[in-house]
């Protein structure tokens, strides 16, 4: 099996999926109220992965997010070439680092960062 999408619940989905355009190149290509009563925004990866975002249905109520690990979906893990400087450019956007660069034993970089939306974030420079 493969990945199908990702699919981040928001309380303003239209303002979660163009911070995460402008964040980590996403594309929108449809934003719609749903028959449910939610906005419901598609968005499409660099690397063909689609990254829905929706908010909450009619009569539906949501939890806020937390920026600690969890149960259920943990983190969104991304790539990065130059972790630093990412922190810096997400952190200048509104993300929160939540824990420090730490090197593992095998020479990866790791970071994890809340969005603005609630979404925990790794950052993994290799």
């Amino acid at each position: 099996m493969l990945l199908h999408h990702i699919h981040i619940k928001s309380f303003d989905p239209t303002a979660s999926a163009d911070w995460w355009s402008e964040a980590f190149g996403l594309v929108v290509e449809s934003d719609e109220v749903r028959p449910e009563g939610d906005r419901f925004v598609r968005c499409i990866g660099e690397n063909g992965i689609p990254v829905f975002f929706s908010g909450p249905r009619s009569g539906e109520h949501l939890e806020p997010a937390v920026p600690a690990a969890r149960v259920g979906l943990e983190h969104i893990g991304f790539h990065s070439d130059e972790i630093t400087t990412d922190i810096d450019r997400l952190v200048g956007m509104g993300a929160t680092l939540v824990s420090v660069p730490e090197r593992l034993a095998s020479g990866k970089v790791i970071a994890f960062l809340h969005t603005p939306d609630g979404v925990r974030v790794e950052l993994i420079q290799p």
